[in-house]
């Protein structure tokens, strides 16, 4: 999973590019696959850096699989919070599912 930092210093990366003049399509390939952490060779692979860079940009998501006020599953990971009192936290107000990090968004 991307973490928020790992976009912000990749896209750093990416920016500081941009005062290079290049010439070489090669090394332009070479800068790229330095800023983004993904070898070019494996473009072929299913993790390919074309992969890499969909997931800098898009950030995963999942839904709340339980649909009760007290209670949350995540539909990626399987995880489940809950709460009988108020004294917890409440598992309605879960932006991002504590467990994958992965954004909870909802049913459309």
């Amino acid at each position: 999973m991307v973490s928020d930092d790992e976009r912000r210093e990749t896209a750093a990366r990416l920016r500081a590019l941009d005062i290079h003049d290049w010439y070489d399509f090669e090394d332009e390939v070479d800068s790229l696959e330095s800023a983004i952490e993904c070898d070019v060779g494996q473009r072929f692979e299913s993790q390919s850096w074309w992969h890499r860079l969909a997931d800098l940009i898009d950030r995963p998501t999942c839904r709340d699989e339980d649909g009760f006020d007290r209670s949350f599953s995540c539909s990626a990971c399987g995880y489940e919070a809950w709460t009988y009192d108020d004294s917890c936290c409440d598992p309605s107000d879960f932006s991002f599912c504590p467990d994958c990090g992965r954004e909870v968004v909802s049913a459309s």
